[in-house]
């Protein structure tokens, strides 16, 4: 998915909250963006960014 190599790459490189990412991606809703980001890459956006 698109949205998600892009998420990934503003969780690397950008400052932005997790809020913030989802909403700038055009997502629903926070929760819903976790969720879809932990069933395709296999951890949360917030356990990307740390580990990365």
């Amino acid at each position: 998915m698109v949205k998600l190599q892009k998420a990934k790459q503003l969780l690397q490189q950008s400052s932005k909250t997790v809020e913030e990412i989802s909403d700038y991606l055009g997502y629903a809703n926070k929760s819903y963006f976790i969720k879809l980001f932990k069933r395709e890459i296999g951890m949360t956006p917030s356990e990307y960014a740390s580990w990365n």
